[in-house]
């Protein structure tokens, strides 16, 4: 499944010919956007398997493998953080000549961690930075992927008195059965073909 989130801020799940596009709503908009626009939580990363199709190990203008150094060799869990910036605002100091690929982010306990800075050929003017940071277990399940991302401006988030919203998932879910009672699906199903005669040839 796919996150996407739109120049406009729009932002929802999806993925051609795996899940409809339903699930999604309103968010910041990324001329607006500065700082955390996404998190992605892993927990047992030996469950996952190796890639194995050509298409994924392909590395083109599209598509780029990014390897991050982790000192724990067995990671309980690993948190991988995205932040938008635009690249005039991006607290460095002192500001050198050319950034990136990677640099050093200090997070705000003072702890640096590896980042890398990824940007668009049609924008220049904005960078993401996504780093990797090792963790504790966040629950008693072995195996989980969670996502939180799409998420209310900072100025709505940081109000104890107003609401806000965002888009997330959790994997596997508990409860899969009473969860898809009560909300529905949005797995895609491709509805059959009508099946024509074929023409008659003389």
């Amino acid at each position: 499944m796919k996150y996407s989130h739109h120049t406009d801020g729009g932002a929802h799940f999806s993925q051609d010919g795996k899940v409809k596009t339903v699930v999604r709503r309103q968010s910041v908009s990324l001329g607006e956007q500065q700082g955390h626009i996404f998190t992605l939580l892993i927990q047992g990363l030996r469950a996952f398997e190796s890639l194995g199709t050509a298409k994924e190990n392909t590395i083109s203008s599209r598509r780029t493998t990014l390897t991050f150094e982790i000192k724990d060799r067995f990671p309980k869990a690993v948190r991988i953080i995205g932040r938008w910036y635009w690249i005039e605002d991006l607290p460095v100091d002192p500001r050198p000549p050319i950034f990136g690929p990677q640099i050093q982010a200090i997070d705000p306990d003072g702890i640096v961690h590896n980042a890398f800075i990824v940007g668009s050929p049609h924008d220049k003017k904005h960078v993401l930075v996504l780093t990797c940071i090792p963790q504790d277990s966040v629950s008693p399940a072995h195996d989980l992927m969670m996502f939180l991302g799409g998420v209310d401006p900072a100025s709505r988030t940081t109000n104890a008195k107003r609401p806000t919203g965002f888009l997330a998932f959790l994997y596997p879910a508990g409860d899969y059965e009473q969860l898809k009672q009560r909300l529905g699906s949005i797995d895609y199903a491709p509805t059959a073909e009508l099946l024509q005669p074929r023409p008659k040839i003389d």
